[in-house]
């Protein structure tokens, strides 16, 4: 929810394996580069919220939310926004997405509830590379996917949901 001055941000965490040791949003206009961002503690706990206030006028933005644990930041996707001399509102869908067992040795199940359409799923390892794509399509606003890990490594993986909407990054462990 944005007006000439300030502008509210939503978000959404799903908690991993690792102890999130702190939850926030980074913002900082478009001009500028992530390292001078403004860092905003969220309240919430897998929904969060924060404010940031003093904003400009007229004036693109990109915002990212993140949670941090032990092994450092992990962030969301930017989304932009530019303030008005008026009152605006944008409204940006959020997703819930579980996935069990995690850790995970033949198979793991995969649920996004409060999808709209279709999702793709990219399965990344820790160096970022792609190791599946699949769609996936919501029935009522779910979508379910059994997800075969037998041919996977043992180690640290990454799930990305994304749509149109929203985009949610779930951590998947092999053992």
């Amino acid at each position: 929810v944005l007006n000439n001055s300030s502008a509210k941000f939503y978000g959404s965490i799903t908690i991993g394996t690792e102890q999130i040791v702190a939850r926030g949003f980074e913002f900082k206009t478009a001009a500028q580069i992530w390292s001078s961002a403004q860092d905003l503690t969220a309240t919430g706990t897998n929904s969060i919220t924060a404010t940031a206030t003093g904003l400009d006028t007229t004036t693109t933005y990109n915002v990212r939310a993140y949670a941090e644990t032990g092994s450092g930041k992990i962030y969301g996707d930017e989304k932009n926004f530019v303030t008005t001399s008026g009152l605006n509102d944008i409204e940006i869908k959020q997703i819930e997405v579980s996935l069990y067992p995690n850790p995970a040795s033949t198979t793991s199940t995969l649920v996004v509830k409060g999808l709209v359409g279709e999702a793709k799923v990219i399965i990344t390892d820790v160096q970022g590379r792609t190791i599946n794509t699949f769609t996936m399509k919501s029935i009522n606003g779910e979508a379910t996917k059994s997800i075969n890990v037998n041919e996977f490594a043992k180690g640290v993986y990454y799930l990305r949901i994304q749509n149109v909407n929203t985009i949610s990054i779930q951590k998947l462990i092999i053992r």
